[in-house]
């Protein structure tokens, strides 16, 4: 049995013949990273690692501060935890676009809601391994800390101190 902290290689995951789901999220049309921009980059990372994409989630003009208003993200889980899915992996861009929770915590809920249905969530910036080690668990705490801290200030310059 291979050890957790042991990366698989990229010749290792493509021979997976892994199925994917692409989530999209674009809250502004001022935002840099448009949906074709977003699904570009997602899939031309699925193709490194031979990831066949076979559905696309995207929520356009919508604040990821939460959860509850993102009917494509809702759908997703829901396909998940009903078993309705055909993939073992969600591709993101990186993690604001999965979301900036008030609550950073919750972009971890979520995720795990999906792991314990044996589907992994992967945001794009940074290398699919498939290990579980304490330092990349560190890093996606920080980007979604960062993406939290980001929402937290965009909302007390809207309201005021």
């Amino acid at each position: 049995m291979r050890p957790l902290e042991t990366p698989y290689t990229q010749e290792e995951i493509r021979n997976l013949h892994l199925k994917g789901a692409i989530y999209i999220r674009m809250s502004t049309e001022m935002q840099t990273e448009s949906p074709e921009n977003q699904e570009h980059q997602i899939r031309t990372y699925a193709e490194q690692y031979g990831i066949e994409i076979v559905k696309i989630y995207s929520d356009l003009g919508i604040s990821g501060m939460t959860a509850e208003k993102r009917e494509q993200f809702q759908s997703l889980i829901d396909d998940v935890e009903q078993g309705r899915n055909e993939y073992n992996v969600v591709l993101y861009l990186d993690e604001s676009r999965w979301g900036r929770f008030v609550d950073s915590r919750e972009a971890e809920y979520h995720r795990m809601r999906l792991e314990r249905k044996n589907v992994i969530c992967q945001s794009c910036e940074k290398p699919l391994a498939f290990t579980s080690n304490i330092a990349d668990r560190i890093m996606t705490l920080l980007r979604d800390e960062s993406a939290s801290d980001y929402c937290r200030q965009k909302w007390v310059r809207k309201t005021g101190p």
